[in-house]
């Protein structure tokens, strides 16, 4: 209408649309939020938001049930699965603070559930009286009148809050100002600083000048001194020369004047202390030669003692027994390590069922392990087969024919296990060479490595 009244009525009729929109959402979604979108003199009309069969004030901070919350968490928690809701489930599932979706769901639901409520009020202590009621106790057990004596906590809450911020604000208006104070003395001090060095600068400026004004005028006096010197060495020069030729002069004339110089006596002869006619000195002299030949026996060396293997305590943490990075942890291992293979049993994670140059390449893979580690290795490779008690040796890996690998394996445990680490995917083998003090790792880690290029510790 075009009155003023006209419009001041369709304004109204609006938003008194809006509010039962917004109720209605509320309703579907179980959702509490303040209600900003409607006028203040609508305000008192919506102090309420129906939610199922409840009235739950509708400008609560969620904030202020949070102990609610708390504790329906905790009662879910302590639930078994099948008790569990299924629209509950993940938040059951949920540790630490909950986002902000899932904590408006909760709220629905504790709204909208009596059973839930009387569950998560058994987690609350009972206050002593009236006065210590809490808004999360007076919304899970609504005693009568609990919407108004939220609605009071709440009022006293803000006023808290209110109260907190004041207090935080001018704690901060206080610091601000004595920070802004320590500022503006470092800026007086910096002023002084500059205008010191500014007056320090100028003093060295002249000391300066002056300094180099004495250099340079006693670089004058040493370049006169120098010049004096070098004409004076010159003269001397000229001099040593004339000297030199008149010295040459006289040289070639007494060497002309003597003639011919007489002959050169021969060199005396040098007799040997021995001859062919003397026998008994010649013997002596043989003896001489043999004793200075004579090697000066060896002294006797003791045998080196053979390397005590590295006792192990197990694979660090972290580190899975089934990864390459086992395999890396165990070229990393300082001394002597004894690694035993189960041969087919790695074969099998290669080609199944294995074929003879399926089991080369688990040998060529115990080589590179063995040449690999940063220690001293003695791999060995076990093989089932029908020709027991061979064994041969390839580029120092021990391959070894047995009729049970696993039992051989097992067996090698019991004899020593001190730095024994065995690579084998059975699992009763595994528990057996554990339970005797060695390592056990997975086939699966030792063809991770080899697929991955067989890095080194080093690497």
């Amino acid at each position: 209408p075009p009155g003023g009244e006209g419009r001041k009525g369709a304004h109204a009729g609006y938003e008194a649309c809006a509010l039962r929109k917004y109720q209605k959402d509320c309703c579907l979604d179980g959702l509490w939020h303040r209600l900003a979108i409607i006028s203040p003199k609508h305000t008192a009309h919506a102090n309420v938001i129906s939610a199922g069969p409840t009235m739950i004030p509708a400008h609560i901070d969620p904030e202020l049930l949070s102990e609610a919350l708390a504790a329906a968490r905790r009662a879910l928690r302590r639930m078994d699965d099948k008790d569990i809701p299924a629209r509950l489930r993940d938040i059951a599932s949920r540790s630490g603070r909950l986002p902000t979706p899932f904590t408006k769901r909760l709220l629905a639901e504790l709204d909208a559930s009596d059973w839930l409520r009387a569950e998560a009020k058994a987690e609350i202590p009972e206050p002593e009286d009236a006065s210590q009621e809490s808004a999360s106790f007076l919304f899970l057990a609504r005693p009568e009148g609990w919407v108004e004596r939220i609605e009071a906590l709440v009022g006293g809450y803000r006023e808290a809050v209110e109260r907190s911020e004041i207090k935080r604000l001018e704690t901060e208006l206080r610091r601000s100002v004595a920070k802004a104070g320590r500022l503006e003395q470092k800026l007086d001090q910096a002023e002084r600083k500059e205008q010191e060095a500014a007056g320090g600068i100028e003093e060295r400026l002249a000391a300066a000048a002056v300094a180099q004004r004495r250099s340079q005028a006693k670089l004058k006096s040493t370049r006169e001194a120098l010049t004096g010197q070098v004409s004076v060495a010159a003269e001397e020069v000229s001099r040593l020369a004339a000297e030199n030729a008149d010295l040459r002069q006289k040289l070639e004339a007494s060497r002309a004047g003597r003639g011919k110089s007489a002959a050169s006596p021969k060199p005396p002869k040098i007799e040997a202390a021995w001859s062919l006619d003397k026998p008994s000195a010649l013997a002596r002299h043989l003896d001489d030669i043999i004793q200075a030949l004579a090697v000066a026996p060896a002294k006797s060396v003791k045998p080196t003692p053979a390397a005590k293997p590295t006792r192990l305590s197990g694979l660090p943490a972290g580190v899975s027994p089934d990864r390459a990075e086992a395999i890396v942890w165990l070229l990393g291992l300082p001394g002597l390590v004894h690694v035993a293979i189960d041969g087919w049993n790695a074969a099998h994670l290669i080609k199944s069922p294995p074929v003879p140059a399926t089991r080369n390449r688990i040998i060529e893979a115990a080589r590179r392990l063995m040449l690999a580690s940063a220690g001293k290795r003695r791999v060995t490779a076990v093989f089932d087969s029908s020709q027991v008690g061979e064994s041969f040796s390839a580029d120092d890996v021990v391959v070894t024919f047995v009729a049970s690998a696993d039992e051989e394996l097992i067996k090698m445990s019991k004899r020593d296990a001190t730095g024994l680490v065995v690579i084998t995917s059975d699992r009763r083998v595994r528990e057996a060479v554990e339970n005797a003090g060695a390592v056990g790792l997975w086939s699966e880690a030792l063809i991770e490595w080899l697929k991955t290029g067989g890095r080194t510790f080093r690497s």
